[in-house]
């Protein structure tokens, strides 16, 4: 007797057109999850091996095939980290699910792997009935998150009022959501209210303390009106929700450098690099390289020794 979950599954692959593709090295998952699909009775069809080199084209052949992909990617995969593929992935192409796998139960390291575009995480080994209930999790869609694509649309597209009408049915609907004053405050933003959009940013921030995105959003509006101060203030609660992400701890030194706190922007920097050394060496040389374009005008002599860095790495 199929469960709720089985149904969503097989809903997703018979009804949705959908289509997992894998990318794993783990021969108890490929095993576990062939098993998944034979206890759905699902065809091995709905299911593509693929590697980090035919990742993107195997995703892209689904995609103007009609099926709709959900990728299921290992976080570390023959000595590759695989976090910024997730980021690539989710800047390609913007509708596709990706489930992240791993050995590792970390909360800095899950909340890294999100953060950086994935829509869940299984941590391994996993059981058939965990694995079921895990993409159930992720390809389910209700009838709020569609409000909120068409919401986002409208907003990029400045039918403002239109998107503060679906704002409206969302807060209707759930009157506590989070996502639904980050909305609020785009359409405030697009409007240039700057001390309005940051109230309702503010207030999503309290309705849901470790979502990250309404932090995102206030570091963007303070760059985007020159508030450095408040801008550092919102990029370092973001490091310590997510400590792993090595891009906005360059980002918090950078600010800090602007700030002429130079000491301070080379403590950010350093742990940077460090962090990178320990998970993504691939990345290091050109992560130095940027490092150095971005403070290169306020700090010379800093810049240099980071391209310096860079060239003994790749030498």
């Amino acid at each position: 007797m199929q469960t709720n979950y089985d149904s969503i599954v097989v809903n997703f692959v018979q009804k949705k057109k959908g289509h997992f593709i894998l990318v794993s090295d783990d021969v108890l998952f490929e095993k576990t999850f062939l098993a998944m699909l034979k206890t759905l009775a699902l065809t091995e069809d709905s299911l593509t091996l693929a590697t980090l080199d035919t990742l993107i084209l195997k995703v892209k052949e689904n995609i103007e095939y009609g099926n709709f992909p959900l990728v299921i990617l290992e976080l570390f995969l023959k000595g590759n980290y695989n976090i910024e593929k997730i980021k690539e992935l989710k800047n390609i192409f913007k509708n596709i699910k990706i489930i992240c796998l791993t050995n590792e139960i970390d909360r800095d390291k899950i909340a890294h792997i999100l953060e950086y575009g994935a829509d869940n995480v299984i941590v391994k080994p996993v059981s058939i009935n965990s694995l079921i209930q895990k993409i159930a999790f992720t390809v389910k869609s209700s009838g709020l998150s569609k409000l909120v694509d068409k919401c986002k649309e409208f907003i990029e597209n400045n039918n403002l009022e239109e998107a503060e009408s679906i704002v409206n049915k969302i807060l209707k609907i759930k009157p506590d959501s989070s996502i639904a004053y980050i909305l609020k405050g785009d359409i405030f933003k697009k409007r240039n209210k700057i001390k309005e959009a940051e109230e309702c940013y503010l207030e999503a921030s309290k309705r849901s303390k470790l979502y990250l995105e309404p932090l995102k959003k206030l570091v963007e509006l303070h760059e985007a009106i020159g508030d450095l101060e408040k801008k550092l203030a919102y990029l370092k609660r973001l490091d310590k929700l997510s400590p792993l992400n090595y891009n906005r701890k360059i980002e918090i030194g950078k600010t800090y450098i602007d700030l002429d706190k130079v000491d301070e922007g080379k403590e950010y920097l350093d742990e940077a690099v460090k962090q990178i050394k320990k998970y993504s060496q691939e990345i290091l040389a050109s992560t130095l390289m940027d490092i150095a374009l971005k403070i290169k005008d306020k700090v010379p002599h800093l810049s240099s020794k980071y391209i310096e860095e860079a060239i003994n790495f790749k030498a």
